[in-house]
């Protein structure tokens, strides 16, 4: 039975229970990191945590834990999570907070009026990723436009995404298989759900700045390692003429890593499969994590 982290204490995680009065859940005031692991070692646990911490400032959720205590939590998960993963596959980790009760509630119903904190496991979607990484994800923009920057900050990664769930719905009723790509105000490509965007113009990765899209722990490892690797890449605006002339479209991500893009509003990109500049990158990804991340799962 797989174990959670819930405000100081651990317990199965079918126990896991938010409470209706929790302002995560009244108001979608949550912050959240998702990472994975690989050989059961959790991915860029450091660079998760960083990100948290500036979340959780920006958002004035004051949790007790310490990032040490944070840590050692994250690390007694996972490894209850591998003594009962009987199949050795790989999983990811969900950490999130939110502000707890209002005082008022909290006053109410005799509750300690502290902040909450979670940490638990999800399987990884494997047989979903191994279709996406033979034929490529395809894309849809709709109408719905991207968070104001001056509305939410898109530095602050939270699970306040009503906006994304109907981007993806109206994605789903053109292509049922399709994620929404989503457009700022200013009409500049910004990111999906799940992924930051790179566009392949003349061996040069182009990614869309942090004005508008959360800084993405996997973009950076993608761009760090692109460089190690002669590759140059750098941050530019970009609009949907831009997707005409891209050689390839990519999208990284913590859980699949790195994932061609194969089409965007039934409209092929490149050759129509995943390109060259993939195949070098993921190959490269994979070989840095000892684990051949195309072909992981059953």
């Amino acid at each position: 039975m797989s174990t959670a982290y819930f405000n100081g204490e651990f317990l199965p995680l079918e126990e896991l229970r938010l409470p209706v009065w929790d302002r995560g859940f009244l108001q979608g005031a949550t912050v959240t990191e998702r990472l994975r692991t690989f050989h059961h070692q959790p991915f860029l646990l450091e660079e998760h945590l960083d990100r948290l911490e500036r979340s959780l400032a920006a958002t004035r959720i004051g949790i007790p834990e310490t990032r040490e205590q944070i840590l050692d939590a994250v690390q007694e998960v996972v490894l209850r999570e591998s003594v009962e993963t009987s199949l050795k596959l790989d999983f990811g980790i969900v950490i999130f907070a939110t502000p707890g009760p209002t005082g008022a509630d909290a006053g109410r119903l005799g509750l300690q009026p502290r902040a909450t904190l979670a940490i638990h496991t999800v399987p990884l979607p494997f047989e979903r990723w191994h279709r996406d990484f033979a034929e490529g994800q395809r894309l849809v923009i709709p109408e719905i436009r991207q968070m104001p920057a001056d509305v939410v900050s898109p530095a602050i990664k939270n699970r306040s995404r009503l906006h994304w769930y109907l981007a993806d719905a109206l994605a789903h009723d053109i292509d049922p298989s399709a994620s929404a790509l989503l457009l700022d105000h200013a009409g500049r490509l910004t990111e999906t759900s799940t992924g930051n965007l790179f566009l392949v113009r003349d061996d040069v990765l182009l990614t869309p700045g942090p004005e508008s899209t959360l800084p993405g722990i996997s973009q950076a490892y993608l761009r760090d390692m692109a460089r190690s690797m002669g590759i140059e890449s750098r941050t530019a605006p970009l609009t949907e003429a831009d997707l005409s002339g891209a050689a390839e479209v990519l999208l990284s991500s913590s859980g699949y890593c790195l994932m061609p893009v194969t089409a965007v509003d039934g409209r092929p990109i490149g050759s129509g499969r995943p390109g060259v500049m993939f195949e070098r990158l993921i190959s490269e990804w994979s070989q840095r994590v000892g684990v051949d991340i195309r072909r992981q799962g059953p």
